[in-house]
C-alpha cells in the first residue's frame, strides 16, 4: 500500500495524475514480472529453448537482467538485457563476477561488495541500490537482489539474482519531488495553502502552509468540522454556497473568507477548488486553494485611508482659506473692542478663534501642506503656554496639574506642531471627563542608547499626558490612530486629532502610545528625540511705531475681512484704497499706481489670483512692495515667507508686516 500523501504531493499529483499513474503502474508491473521470472529461472523447464526466448523478450520489455552462478563450477551467465544493463558487448565481454564489479560506480562499491559477502554469509543478497558506470561515462541506476537456491540436502545448487535498470524511473522520482519542493516554497512565499479531499476515502489533507495560515500545528487533525468553526461566523453560510457550486460546476469560487485562528487572530483568506475526475468520469478528489490575504487587505485599507487624505488635502486648502477668513474677521473684531473694554465673553470669542486656527493648522498638518520649522524649544515652556489657553476651554470641573522635570526638556520641533499636540490631547481629555476629573501634563528625561547607535537617541524628551475620564476598550484602542476613526457623536470629532498628532511624532522620530482600560482613564506617552542645542532666548521687545502715511492698495474679496484690515490699517495712519476685486484693482492702477507705496492682496481670488495680479501690477511699476495675506499654508503660493502673512493674523500682526515692508526689511512671520 502507498504512503499517504501530504496535500503538496496530492497536489501534485493532480497536476501531473497521467505521469504518476505510469509510473506506478511501470512499478507494479517490473515488480510482478520480477516474481515470474524467478519462478523461470528457477523451474525445471527454464533451459528449454523457448522458455529462454519468451525470458529475454519479458526482460527487455521490463529492463530487467538476470544472471546465474553455478557454486561448484563457479561458472557466471549473464541475460542479454543485463549485457546491456551493465553496458558490455555479448560478443566480446565474457560474463564475470569481476566484470560486474568493475561495472559499478567507484562510490558504490564497497557496498556491493559488503553485501556480496552478506550473500556468502546467510544466501541472501539484499536489495540494494547501485549506480553502473558504462565505458562512454553514461551512468545508469540499478536496483540489484539475488538469492541462493539449494538442492534437497541444502547444498548450494544455483545462485540467481536480477538487476533492475530504474535509472528513468528514479529520475521520475526526483523530479516529482523537486516537483513538490518547489511548491512547498512556492506556497509559502506566496502564503498560498492547498488542500486535498478523497472522496473514497473522506479524507481531508492540507499542506503545511495551509496549516500555518490557520494557525494549526503540524500534526493538528483536521476534519470538515473543525475547519468550519474557524470561519468567521459572518462567513459560514458561503461554504455550503460555495460547495454546491462545486459539485454542480466542478469549480468553486473565488470566494473570501475570514478565518480565526486558534490564538483569535483574524486572517483574511480567498479560497478556490476544483473537482477532478478520472478517465471514465468518476470524481476521485476535490482539491483547492486557500490564499492568505491578509496583508493585501490591509495595504487596500491603507489605499482607501490614502485616497481619503488626499481628497482631505484637497479640500483642506479651500477650508483653510475660507475659515481662515472668518476667524480672521472674528478674532479681529474681538481684538478691536478688547482694546477698549475687557470683557470675559469676548475673550472666550477669542478663544474660540484660537482653537479653529489650530483645527486648520491640524488639516494642513494632516494633508502635508503645513510649513515645518523645526527649531530647539523647552518642553516645558511650550506647555505652561498652552494650559493658559486650554484651562478656559475645558472647563471648571476639569482641574490642571503639572508635573514637569526641574530641567529643560529641550527637544527639536516646530512650535506650532507642539501646540497643535498639546491643544489635540488636551481637548481628547476634556471630551473623555464629561463630569469633571483631573488632567495631567508631565514630563521627564529618559535613558535612549547611549552609544546613539541606529535610529534611537543616546536620551528621550518624555511626555505623558494623563486623564481620568471614560478611558477606551482594546478595539478602540488598537484603532486611536486610524484616519477618521472616533467614538464621538456626530459632529463632535473629526477623527483626525490622535492620528495627526502620531504622524507629527514620526516625522520627528519619535514614539507614542497608549494605555487606557474603561473607567480608567487614559495615558499617552510621548518620547522626542533630546536635543543638545541650545534655547534662543526670545528677541528683546521692541518698543516700535506700527503707525505710518504711505498709500496703500488693498485687494481682497471677502467683504467683512476687507473692511475689517482697511480699519486695522486706517487707525494707523495709513491711507487705504480697498476693493473686491482684481480688474478693478488694475483700472484703479492706471490712475493712481504713482500714489500707490504699498500692495495688499489676497491670494485666491476671482478673475485672476494675487500672484498673477501682482505680476501685472508689478509690469507698470518696477520694484512694488507687495504684502501677500492667504489662508493657504506659504509653500502653496510660490512665494515662500517674503511679504506674506498667513490667515487669521492680529491687528498688530498685520501692521508690523507692512511696517516693515514700507521701511524695506523682509518682514518675520509671526509666531504661531
Amino acid at each position: 500500500m502507498s504512503p499517504k500523501k501530504s496535500a503538496t504531493e496530492s497536489g501534485i499529483g493532480a497536476v501531473a495524475s497521467g505521469e504518476e499513474a505510469i509510473l506506478r503502474s511501470r512499478v507494479a508491473e517490473l515488480e510482478a514480472e520480477l516474481q515470474r521470472l524467478r519462478k523461470a529461472v528457477t523451474g525445471v523447464d527454464a533451459a528449454l529453448p523457448a522458455r529462454e526466448a519468451l525470458l529475454s523478450e519479458a526482460e527487455k520489455v521490463a529492463h530487467l537482467g538476470s544472471w546465474f552462478m553455478n557454486p561448484q563450477t563457479n561458472e557466471v551467465k549473464w541475460s542479454e538485457e543485463l549485457y546491456r544493463i551493465l553496458g558490455y558487448d555479448p560478443a566480446k565481454d565474457s560474463p564475470t563476477a569481476e566484470k560486474f564489479f568493475q561495472a559499478i560506480h567507484p562510490d558504490d562499491l564497497q557496498r556491493s561488495l559488503k553485501n556480496g559477502e552478506t550473500l556468502s554469509n546467510t544466501g541472501q543478497l539484499n536489495p540494494i541500490d547501485l549506480r553502473i558506470v558504462w565505458k562512454d561515462g553514461t551512468i545508469r541506476e540499478v536496483r540489484s537482489e539475488g538469492t541462493v537456491i539449494r538442492d534437497e540436502d541444502g547444498k548450494p545448487f544455483r545462485v540467481v539474482g536480477t538487476v533492475l535498470d530504474v535509472t528513468e524511473t528514479r529520475k521520475a522520482e526526483r523530479e516529482a519531488k523537486r516537483i513538490a519542493r518547489f511548491l512547498k516554497e512556492a506556497q509559502s512565499v506566496a502564503h498560498v495553502g492547498s488542500w486535498v479531499w478523497e472522496t473514497a476515502t473522506g479524507n481531508l489533507d492540507w499542506s503545511n502552509e495551509l496549516r500555518q495560515i490557520f494557525g494549526l500545528s503540524p500534526d493538528a487533525v483536521i476534519d470538515a468540522k473543525s475547519f468550519i468553526s474557524m470561519i468567521h461566523p459572518e462567513d459560514r453560510s458561503k461554504v455550503p454556497q460555495n460547495l454546491e457550486e462545486l459539485l454542480e460546476k466542478g469549480f468553486g469560487g473565488p470566494v473570501e473568507l475570514r478565518i480565526i485562528r486558534p490564538d483569535g487572530t483574524l486572517r483574511h483568506t480567498l479560497v478556490q477548488s476544483k473537482r477532478m475526475e478520472d478517465d471514465i468520469g468518476g470524481v476521485q478528489r476535490f482539491l483547492g486553494t486557500v490564499w492568505d490575504i491578509t496583508e493585501r487587505k490591509q495595504l487596500e485599507e491603507q489605499l482607501r485611508q490614502s485616497q481619503k487624505m488626499e481628497v482631505v488635502g484637497r479640500v483642506a486648502g479651500g477650508v483653510a482659506h475660507d475659515f481662515n477668513n472668518l476667524l480672521t474677521v472674528i478674532s479681529g473684531n474681538a481684538d478691536l473692542i478688547l482694546e477698549d473694554h475687557d470683557d470675559d465673553r469676548l475673550r472666550r470669542i477669542r478663544d474660540a478663534a484660537d482653537v479653529g486656527a489650530a483645527l486648520t493648522r491640524q488639516l494642513l498638518a494632516f494633508s502635508r501642506q503645513a510649513v515645518v520649522k523645526p527649531a530647539a524649544l523647552d518642553l516645558n515652556v511650550a506647555i505652561r503656554d498652552i494650559v493658559r489657553i486650554v484651562d478656559r476651554l475645558i472647563g471648571e470641573d476639569i482641574s490642571i496639574k503639572l508635573e514637569l522635570a526641574s530641567d529643560p526638556a529641550v527637544i527639536l520641533a516646530d512650535g506650532a506642531q507642539v501646540q497643535q499636540i498639546l491643544l489635540n490631547l488636551a481637548v481628547n481629555a476634556r471630551d473623555a471627563m464629561g463630569n469633571g476629573g483631573e488632567l495631567t501634563f508631565s514630563t521627564r528625561q529618559a535613558p535612549g542608547n547611549p552609544l546613539n547607535v541606529g535610529s534611537e537617541p543616546a536620551r528621550w524628551v518624555e511626555l505623558k499626558v494623563r486623564d481620568t475620564g471614560k478611558g477606551m476598550d482594546s478595539v478602540t484602542r488598537e484603532r486611536a490612530f486610524e484616519p477618521f476613526f472616533t467614538t464621538k457623536e456626530p459632529g463632535k470629532g473629526t477623527g483626525l486629532g490622535l492620528s495627526t498628532i502620531a504622524d507629527i511624532v514620526t516625522q520627528m522620530k519619535g514614539t507614542i502610545a497608549i494605555a487606557s482600560e474603561p473607567n480608567r482613564g487614559t495615558l499617552v506617552t510621548i518620547r522626542f528625540p533630546h536635543s543638545a542645542i541650545k534655547v534662543a532666548a526670545p528677541p528683546p521687545v521692541e518698543l516700535k511705531s506700527r503707525k505710518g502715511r504711505e498709500s496703500i492698495l488693498l485687494v481682497e474679496d471677502n467683504a467683512e475681512l476687507r473692511e475689517l484690515v482697511r480699519l486695522f490699517l486706517t487707525s494707523a495712519g495709513y491711507k487705504v484704497q480697498a476693493v473686491g476685486r482684481p480688474g478693478e484693482a488694475e483700472s484703479m492702477w492706471k490712475t493712481e499706481k504713482d500714489t500707490i507705496d504699498l500692495l495688499i492682496t489676497d491670494m485666491v481670488m476671482p478673475e485672476k489670483n494675487g500672484k498673477d495680479l501682482a505680476k501685472a501690477l508689478l509690469a507698470m511699476k518696477p520694484g512694488l512692495k507687495t504684502l501677500f495675506i492667504s489662508g493657504y499654508s506659504p509653500s502653496r503660493n510660490g512665494f515662500g515667507e517674503w511679504g506674506f502673512l498667513q490667515k487669521p493674523f492680529t491687528r498688530n500682526e498685520l501692521l508690523d508686516s507692512v511696517r516693515a515692508l514700507c521701511d524695506g526689511k523682509t518682514p518675520s512671520p509671526p509666531h504661531p
